[in-house]
């Protein structure tokens, strides 16, 4: 996705993002992979833990739905243990 490389594309998902929560509520499945974009927005920005919370996010509200798809917790999942662990400086 090359809005991915935009300079602003980081501010413009996030607030994108708010207004979706807004509108459709905080736990919409909807928002899963918005949220999946700005973890790897996150992680492209040097902001790991960020990636990390937005993507256990992104499962929590996978999981909360009645018979949600297991495949798609399991790939989030591997999304999550792959971010790399921030060293501290």
């Amino acid at each position: 996705m090359k809005e991915r490389n935009h300079t602003d594309a980081y501010s413009l998902l996030q607030e994108s993002l708010v207004r979706l929560e807004q509108a459709a509520g905080a736990q919409d499945p909807y928002l899963v992979p918005q949220l999946v974009e700005l973890a790897r927005l996150h992680v492209q920005h040097d902001a790991p833990e960020a990636a990390r919370r937005v993507l256990q996010r992104a499962i929590d509200i996978v999981q909360a739905q009645p018979g949600h798809e297991q495949q798609q917790v399991d790939a989030l999942n591997e999304m999550l243990s792959e971010i790399p662990v921030q060293q501290a400086a």
